[in-house]
């Protein structure tokens, strides 16, 4: 597979959406088949780090064993993994929403059962291309032996490859208790990290390159960004990567009045303004380090075991830095923001 090579077009039929709230998404059992636009965006990264990543994914492409895909939020996880296991164009790619799980078993459990029943029983064909685990950090622990029956049952039917997407690692998810023992050793078979867009700024100019010309409809108008308005770009951080980066661009598409958009009408239209390590310059030692906390767990949507991670520190010293700060006053995070690892 070149590495040039992209995920099925927009209109491939072998992919199944998720068009409610439901955590299930066969869509051709339980609710009609939608069709999402896919952007391959990773076709034109070129940063070392990107093209390490996608020589990864390729090598993978050819394989049926379990792939682990860890990355931020926004990082593209989910087109990766369709990216991988598309080589077979004639096959569906079954999704869970792991994440969903626990509202789901909250609305009926007996429901949530026969509607997972109905997706095992897909396991014993020969028409399933991958299952998409999207979130497994998130999994309810009252799944966990489902998700084991269902690794069983591909490795005797070979019917699909499992695919998980994560924040976090499988290794740290069973370290911090996230997930069994039993669970990590059937899925930690090959493993890909995508990296943050802030570690490969180089791949900033030909993603808005990109997301400034691809094709929509008529709302969206294709622009060309100014020299200095590629420069405010360059310096933002991107805590949402390519997914900020793409809607950034987008917005701009559909507010700029006239097609070469300069740094002035840039900074009207953007929501968000550039920032950079200068905004913790006049703090004291104690207010930088709670900033740049604060903003971790926020990068990483509230899962501190990542947060962690991304400040080079362990989860423990985390938790007694943030105890710290609380018994201070000097520390509040919104209940979305507050969840445990």
């Amino acid at each position: 597979m070149p590495v040039t090579s992209s995920v099925q077009s927009e209109s491939s039929p072998h992919l199944d959406v998720d068009v409610s709230a439901s955590a299930f998404v066969n869509v051709g059992v339980f609710r009609q088949a939608a069709v999402v636009p896919t952007y391959d965006w990773y076709s034109v990264c070129n940063s070392v780090k990107w093209q390490e990543t996608l020589q990864k994914a390729n090598r993978y492409a050819h394989t049926t064993g379990p792939i682990a895909i860890i990355g931020e939020c926004g990082t593209g996880k989910d087109q990766l993994a369709e990216y991988i296991v598309s080589r077979d164009s004639e096959k569906r790619i079954v999704r869970i929403a792991c994440g969903k799980l626990a509202s789901e078993l909250a609305t009926g459990v007996d429901q949530t059962w026969s509607k997972w029943n109905s997706t095992l029983q897909q396991a014993h064909g020969q028409d399933i291309a991958a299952w998409l685990l999207e979130d497994i950090d998130q999994m309810p622990p009252a799944f966990q032996s489902q998700i084991l029956e269902l690794v069983a049952i591909t490795r005797r039917t070979g019917n699909g490859t499992i695919v998980t997407t994560s924040k976090t690692s499988l290794f740290e998810l069973v370290q911090s208790n996230q997930i069994r023992e039993e669970l990590y050793y059937a899925l930690s078979v090959l493993d890909l990290s995508i990296p943050a867009l802030r570690e490969r700024p180089e791949d900033i100019i030909s993603l808005c390159s990109y997301f400034s010309n691809v094709p929509m409809n008529e709302s969206y108008l294709k622009i060309k960004l100014t020299r200095q308005a590629l420069e405010i770009l360059e310096s933002y951080d991107w805590p949402g990567n390519v997914a900020e980066l793409r809607n950034a661009i987008f917005r701009l598409r559909v507010l700029a009045d006239r097609p070469c958009v300069d740094s002035e009408q840039l900074q009207e239209i953007w929501r968000i303004r550039p920032r950079s390590n200068a905004d913790l310059s006049n703090l004291s030692l104690e207010d930088a380090e709670r900033q740049l906390i604060l903003k971790a767990i926020e990068r990483m949507e509230g899962n501190k075991t990542a947060a962690a991670k991304q400040l080079g520190i362990t989860p423990r010293t985390l938790h007694n830095k943030m105890k710290k700060y609380k018994s201070q006053g000097m520390m509040h995070l919104s209940p979305a923001k507050s969840k445990a690892a």
